[in-house]
């Protein structure tokens, strides 16, 4: 007997004459398993020997783009901070493939931060796969991504030494969700003089006439890949494609077929150097990141269990009647016992939630008082219904778990309430803001005497929450008559202990958030400095990890071990943080502006460029804008200034346009190399009348790399102004 499969030779197979049964070791077993699905995909062979579990919903997130940056070897020559300010700013996060951002392919612990679950993928619009091989990846990881592309996330793939058939994504997921096939193995090319990149028809259509093309911008080494049917070739090299665009059921994705390797020879354009690479790649992700909007209420078609509907409304009886007990212990140890029980059979039921009616039992059971639910249980509750709540039906429910004097459900009635942007929540939120369990009728019986530690911190937390779910103008003034009490409270004591330590750290911070969306120009510069200053304990906490710890060395070993319990909080909470700074008001500008300290530390280029990323198609005010020119001007990083040039040009002010063109001129013109290069990067977006005056002043720049860069985009100016700009150069060459 002999199996035949793809790749895989003959393996003789022989029966037990007596039991007429197979007899095989592991090895042969796994052979004869793999020969089965030989002619599978490989999400196909991964779901038949252990299904992966999908969302009942897939929800994207809104705007700004969140996107995710796979980090490989040489990836920041690739210039994607400059693309995606390009493209209106995004909230970012990466992961690298080795440890740490300098090692080699390959050492080290790889893509430990990529989002590999199903939950955390859906947490970005667009994943970004810069030079990294497909086996750096875990197989189940290569087909959630499949799946989340296929579902309506956007891919981008940039080739590397180690991508595409000569990184093994043959026949993988991740090959399945891009628009090409690639080569089992040697598909890689090395054009020794380089190729000049080509748009194609559909590539001009795409990416507009912005592009300076006639820059001529070389690759040197690419792959050979073949494009699938309905796919599109925006950009060529030699006849093959080199940028390639798809649609994967309802996502979409993207191939760059070259890499950032080879040697120029003298004045040659390679590609990662052409003023039009960022502009080409912010295309591609702006395209790449339309999303499908969240649905606020999803899959309410869904069935429900008539059994598990039914037990909630058994539990939304209430208490049993136990005024017939003869013994009173009798009779309280029962309650005790029935309460109990109704809880476990309350927790038991959440995981269905499948609907809005669904949703809205467990509401009403929840409120019915017949169990208190413990802080764990809220968080929960609230975590089950939270994709389900619609409508005005659950604010009555809602306002029943306040007054059934538990502090669970006062916290799952704040969460529903600022979810429903019930006007209900303001007063509320605000008496629990102030008071923490004290807004509580009776407090002391709802805890059953002494409150455990972190109750009243987790009670404010839950309303600043509310407070942040929906923020109005008229709780602008009362949230600040509270800032002192919670100061106040969120002031380290001694004896505290840990947990309690780090819900006050969130509440004062999400309550600096909570101040600055409603417009509080003061908690706005604070929150910022929170941010930086948790960003930078978690670098020193990373540092931590990634130091090498020696036997015996009992402190440093101490130390890893606080480093690793630490570190996914201080993420998380960082994480959260983030969410909230694309909704603090654009008008606050000038006052982060004014905060030079603040914007030219090296870790505010990240938060700086989450707040100013584009939100909606609003154009921004030109008071909010203003102040970004000394951004422009002085900013630390070439994707920040981008980013302020962007939003200046998204005003529409054409007076603020024109002071950027003069600034611009300005900064061509000087010995600074990073203000200069960023000078002449935006020469495409210029007008074609203010281009000229850019070159002139970069050409004559006493660093030779600059003057280099100009000479290349003297082919973007008008053909009237050329010849002057060409005999600047022949006389700079002649001194």
């Amino acid at each position: 007997m002999e199996l035949r499969g793809q790749g895989i030779p003959r393996i003789p197979l022989r029966m037990n004459a007596c039991s007429d049964v197979f007899r095989f070791g592991p090895a042969m077993l796994l052979a004869f398993t793999f020969a089965l699905h030989a002619g599978d995909s490989e999400a196909e062979r991964v779901e038949a020997s252990s299904p992966l579990q999908a969302p009942d919903h897939w929800q994207f997130p809104e705007r700004p783009t969140r996107i995710h940056v796979a980090r490989g070897l040489w990836w920041d020559q690739y210039r994607l901070h400059e693309a995606i300010a390009l493209a209106g700013g995004a909230r970012l996060a990466w992961s690298h493939d080795v440890l740490g951002s300098t090692s080699y392919h390959g050492h080290g612990q790889t893509l430990r931060d990529f989002p590999h679950s199903y939950p955390e993928l859906l947490s970005f619009n667009t994943i970004v796969i810069a030079g990294i091989r497909a086996d750096a990846f875990p197989q189940t990881t290569r087909v959630r991504l499949q799946r989340w592309t296929e579902r309506g996330g956007g891919l981008l793939v940039l080739g590397g030494l180690l991508t595409f058939g000569h990184g093994g994504y043959h026949q993988t997921a991740i090959e399945d969700a891009l628009p090409v096939l690639s080569a089992a193995s040697g598909d890689r090319r090395h054009a020794l003089q380089g190729l000049v990149l080509e748009p194609t028809s559909a590539g001009l259509e795409f990416l507009g006439r912005l592009p300076p093309w006639g820059q001529k911008p070389r690759v040197y080494y690419y792959y050979i890949a073949t494009p699938k049917p309905e796919s599109t070739v925006l950009i060529q090299v030699g006849g093959h494609p080199l940028l390639v665009l798809g649609k994967v059921g309802q996502g979409r994705s993207a191939a760059f077929l070259g890499s950032v390797c080879g040697v120029p020879a003298a004045g040659d354009m390679p590609f990662w150097e052409w003023d039009g690479w960022p502009l080409v790649v912010s295309r591609v992700l702006q395209h790449l990141s339309d999303t499908p909007p969240p649905d606020r209420n999803p899959t309410t078609s869904l069935e429900d269990s008539p059994e598990h509907l039914q037990a909630l409304h058994e539990l939304a009886e209430g208490p049993a009647d136990l005024d017939e007990m003869e013994e009173e212990s009798d009779a309280s140890a029962q309650k005790r016992s029935d309460t109990a029980e109704k809880l476990a059979r309350f927790q038991s039921l959440l995981p269905f939630c499948r609907s809005t009616p669904y949703a809205l039992a467990i509401v009403k059971a929840a409120a019915s008082g017949a169990f208190p639910l413990d802080l764990p249980t809220s968080e929960r509750t609230f975590q089950a219904i939270e994709p389900y709540l619609a409508g005005e039906k659950f604010i009555d429910p809602a306002q029943d778990l306040i007054a059934s004097e538990s502090p669970g459900t006062a916290v799952l009635a704040l969460r529903i309430l600022g979810r429903l942007h019930a006007r209900a929540a303001h007063p509320v939120a605000i008496r629990f803001l102030t008071q923490g369990l004290a807004a509580l009728q009776k407090p002391d019986s709802a805890t059953g005497g002494q409150p455990p530690s972190g109750l009243d911190e987790q009670l404010r937390l839950a309303a600043v929450r509310a407070i942040l779910d929906y923020p109005g103008p008229v709780l602008l003034g009362p949230v600040r008559e509270a800032a002192p009490v919670l100061t106040k409270l969120c002031a380290a004591g001694e004896g505290d202990d840990a947990e309690t330590l780090a819900l006050r750290r969130s509440l004062f911070q999400e309550f600096l958030a909570a101040r600055s969306i409603l417009g509080d120009r003061e908690a706005l510069v604070s929150f910022f400095h929170s941010l930086l200053a948790q960003e930078a304990e978690i670098r020193e906490t990373l540092s931590t990890l990634e130091r090498p710890v020696f036997a015996g060395d009992k402190a440093s070993l101490h130390a890893r071990q606080h480093a690793q319990v630490s570190l996914p909080a201080l993420r998380a909470r960082q994480a959260r943080l983030f969410t909230f700074l694309a909704r603090i008001p654009l008008d606050l500008t000038p006052e982060l502006i004014r905060n030079e300290a603040l914007w030219t530390d090296a870790l505010a280029s990240i938060p700086l460029q989450t707040f100013l990323a584009a939100r909606d198609a609003r154009p921004p005010s030109s008071e909010s804008v203003k102040p970004l020119l000394a951004l422009v001007e002085r900013g630390p990083s070439i994707e920040l200034r981008a980013l302020a040039a962007e939003r200046i040009r998204a005003s529409s002010d054409a007076a603020l346009v024109d002071l950027l063109g003069q600034l611009l001129e300005q900064l061509a013109a000087t010995e600074q190399p990073l203000a200069a290069r960023f000078a002449l990067s935006q020469l495409p977006l210029v007008p074609e009348s203010g281009r000229t005056a850019i070159l002139r002043a970069a050409l004559r720049s006493p660093v030779a790399d600059v003057a280099l860069q100009a000479i290349h985009g003297i082919c973007l100016v008008p053909a009237a102004d050329q010849p002057a700009l060409e005999a600047t150069v022949r006389n700079r060459s002649g001194r």
